[in-house]
C-alpha cells in the first residue's frame, strides 16, 4: 500500500510487466475508520488507457468524474490501479481527509509508462512515485467537515 498525497514523493516504484495487459485503469473506494470499504466507482475500471497507445515512454491520461459523496472526516480515500482482469497492481490510500465530502469533479488520472526493447522482446513498465515519472491524479477535491 503506497500513500495517496498532494505532493510528489522521491520513492519511484515499477510495476511488473505489462506488455501483455490491454489496459490499465483505477477504482475508488471510501475506507472507513473501522476499515470498511465502500466502492465509489461503478463496480468496474474507470479512466482506462489502452497498453497499443503506447509507442514510446511517456504519459497516458484519461478522466472519471466522482461523484458527490459523503465521507466522515475519519475516512480515507482508497484508489487501486488495475490491468485487465482487475489484477491490482498497486494500492493507494489518502490521510484522514477530516472532510464530509468528496466533491464532483473530473478527475484526470496519468499513468506515466516506460517502452523497454531488450534487444527482442519489448516491454511495458508503469512508474509512479517521483517526479522523473510523474504518475498522479488532478481534479481531486473534497469539502472539509
Amino acid at each position: 500500500m503506497y500513500q495517496l498525497g498532494t505532493t510528489q514523493t522521491n520513492s519511484p516504484e515499477t510495476s511488473k510487466d505489462l506488455s501483455s495487459a490491454n489496459e490499465v485503469g483505477i477504482r475508488v473506494w471510501r475506507r472507513t475508520s473501522d476499515g470498511e470499504e465502500n466502492e465509489i466507482t461503478p463496480r468496474f475500471t474507470v479512466a482506462l488507457v489502452y497498453m497499443s497507445n503506447i509507442v514510446e515512454s511517456g504519459e497516458l491520461w484519461n478522466t472519471w468524474t466522482a461523484p458527490e459523496y459523503a465521507l466522515n472526516p475519519t475516512d480515507r480515500i482508497v484508489v487501486r490501479v488495475y490491468d485487465e482482469g482487475d489484477r491490482a497492481l498497486a494500492t493507494f490510500v489518502t490521510e484522514e481527509l477530516g472532510a464530509s465530502k468528496l466533491n464532483a469533479e473530473t478527475w484526470t488520472i496519468y499513468y506515466y509508462f516506460e517502452l523497454f526493447f531488450d534487444g527482442e522482446s519489448y516491454y511495458i513498465y508503469w512508474h509512479w512515485g517521483a517526479n522523473t515519472c510523474n504518475s498522479r491524479i488532478e481534479g481531486f477535491s473534497y469539502t472539509g467537515a
